[in-house]
């Protein structure tokens, strides 16, 4: 896919491995913990918040409790436990300075009556 193109080569593994996961249950090739680079599991961490609050074709998305859950559940297995961290830092509010993006308020859980 990349042949040809003159890529940093920390771009091409962030391109070829932000679908691994540190318990070895990700792909293509089945990497496991420190044979991904920080900068991938960054993108990685990234990649599953994007991929659960965006719309896809065969579901509607996820608000940012199942987006917090899914880095609580999976940071220190699938993904790496201080980047789930700051990324759950960040979705509560606790980095001053840092702000959501504004359509990421559009997919906070409803709150009960």
């Amino acid at each position: 896919m990349m042949d040809g193109i003159d890529l940093p080569e920390i771009v091409r593994s962030i391109v070829t491995d932000h679908h691994e996961r540190l318990d070895g249950s990700g792909y293509p090739r089945g990497l496991t913990d420190r044979q991904i680079a920080l900068p991938v599991r960054i993108v990685m961490v990234a990649d599953v918040i994007d991929a659960m609050l965006t719309d896809r074709p065969y579901r509607r998305h996820l608000d940012l409790a199942a987006v917090t859950e899914e880095l609580s559940r999976h940071g220190g297995k699938a993904y790496d436990q201080e980047v789930a961290a700051v990324a759950l830092s960040l979705i509560r509010g606790d980095l001053p300075g840092f702000t959501l993006p504004e359509s990421w308020h559009l997919h906070r859980a409803p709150r009960a009556l």
